[in-house]
């Protein structure tokens, strides 16, 4: 997650998947590896693995592989989330003056630790509510980071507020 443009005008966050992107690349070529080193042995069984890891690659990717932007134009009067993955295209539009500022959400994981969030709070419109920036919560500093962010651009300075919850699933913030 990341800031790609700051001016006092417009503010654009991104965040990639580009972990993921490399865990399935690694996973694909290591069937693949495996595969052709099968392939002399067991021709059927060495096309297969290959095959399966090219599928896993590209499964891996439409299912956990997205790209999130956040765009807040001032002249514009607006704020655009949008979320692209191979399934399609989304977006969310906002008045600028109905976002209210960003928070910075806790989630406890399964296995111990914590994911962290960036979401964006919108009190006014049909959208009103809590709206993450992404699908998937990271154990780096860099929501909180683009939360504050967010908060500075806007004027609200609320980079104290952080929630500590487990909504029912993770896109949905408000639980």
């Amino acid at each position: 997650m990341q800031v790609t443009r700051e001016t006092p005008d417009q503010l654009i966050i991104e965040h990639k998947s580009t972990g993921i992107a490399v865990v399935a690349l690694i996973l694909a070529l290591a069937l693949c590896f495996v595969g052709l080193s099968n392939m002399r042995a067991e021709p059927v069984t060495g096309i297969l693995t290959i095959l399966a890891g090219i599928a896993g690659f590209f499964g891996m990717l439409a299912l956990f592989g997205e790209r999130n932007m956040l765009v807040l134009d001032r002249p514009a009067g607006t704020a655009t989330l949008s979320q692209l993955t191979p399934r399609g295209l989304m977006r969310w539009h906002f008045d600028l003056a109905d976002v209210a500022g960003a928070e910075h959400r806790i989630t406890r994981a399964k296995k111990g630790g914590n994911h962290h969030w960036a979401a964006l709070v919108v009190q006014g419109g049909m959208d009103a509510g809590t709206h993450n920036l992404s699908r998937q919560g990271l154990n780096n500093p860099a929501p909180k980071e683009m939360t504050d962010t967010i908060n500075r651009w806007l004027g609200s300075d609320k980079g104290a507020n952080t929630h500590e919850d487990n909504p029912r699933h993770p896109w949905s913030a408000d639980p």
